[in-house]
């Protein structure tokens, strides 16, 4: 009897986690989906729900703040990509579209040292930017 009821918590554990992880997915791909049809007001809704469950994910800390920053609020944009390397530092774009969001806040020499540091990773559009704004 120990066993089953073992068993029946193990399984009903099991379905609830995989519910969660499912309805997770399911928030950020519709924000996703926002995103290509530049709702970006509906997306921030979707990544903010996405992350208060799945608050480690990287990947959505970097969309929420492309989110923000196509919105205008660069400040915002720059916490999230703040977060998003805090989780993930070896991802270029992270650090590139970080860039972008200094530039806008008149942080000229963070936005080069985050170009720079995306360029050493080989990826060339941040070498672009970097030979556009900061070797001058």
């Amino acid at each position: 009897m120990k066993y089953f009821l073992f068993s029946l918590f193990l399984l009903f554990f099991h379905l609830t986690v995989f519910s969660q992880r499912k309805q997770e997915k399911s928030l950020l791909d519709k924000a996703l989906q926002k995103i290509e049809r530049e709702n970006y007001e509906g997306a921030l809704a979707d990544l903010t729900s996405h992350l208060e469950t799945d608050s480690l994910n990287a990947f959505a800390y970097y969309k929420r703040g492309f989110a923000h920053a196509m919105l205008m609020r660069h400040q915002n944009a720059l916490d999230d990509f703040n977060r998003a390397i805090s989780l993930q530092p070896g991802n270029a774009q992270f650090y590139s579209e970080r860039g972008i969001a200094k530039l806008n806040l008149k942080d000229k020499d963070g936005a080069c040292l985050d170009w720079e540091k995306a360029g050493e990773m080989k990826f060339e559009p941040a070498r672009d930017l970097f030979n556009e704004y900061c070797n001058q």
